[in-house]
């Protein structure tokens, strides 16, 4: 992957938000990277002067060029992970959640198993809901 020599213009908002992007202390520090890779692209910061400076190869510099160049700002964020979308939405976390507050009808409580069959979802699903709203079915 090459990178064409063309120097990389920025829009005045564009040049503010990936400034503001490197200063702040909430934002990823994958994120934080490409928006100074862009930046000093920007200045005309000679590729060898990047890569030393960022520790980054060629290859990165040339991959978030272009995806910059293609897709403005909304390049710089991570492209959708390959695999399987999640089978079970927050519809089913929320009824899962609802569902477990309350003991079964004639019974003290529910089980992982029990709350799984009575909602027709696989038991694993159910437990990682109830480990992440930290419900314990005691």
């Amino acid at each position: 992957m090459s990178i064409p020599e063309s120097p990389l213009t920025l829009m005045e908002e564009d040049r503010d938000e990936l400034e503001a992007l490197t200063r702040r202390a909430s934002t990823p520090q994958s994120l934080a990277l490409r928006a100074r890779i862009i930046l000093m692209l920007a200045e005309n910061v000679s590729l060898r002067e990047i890569r030393k400076s960022l520790h980054v190869t060629r290859t990165t510099i040339a991959k978030w060029k272009a995806r910059f160049e293609e897709n403005g700002m909304d390049g710089l964020n991570d492209s959708p992970r390959p695999g399987q979308p999640s089978k079970y939405g927050d519809s089913t976390r929320k009824v899962i959640r609802n569902t477990a507050i309350m003991p079964p009808e004639g019974k003290k409580r529910w089980t992982i198993r029990s709350l799984a069959d009575s909602l027709n979802v696989n038991r694993g699903i159910v437990q990682r809901v109830l480990q992440t709203c930290n419900i314990k079915l005691i």
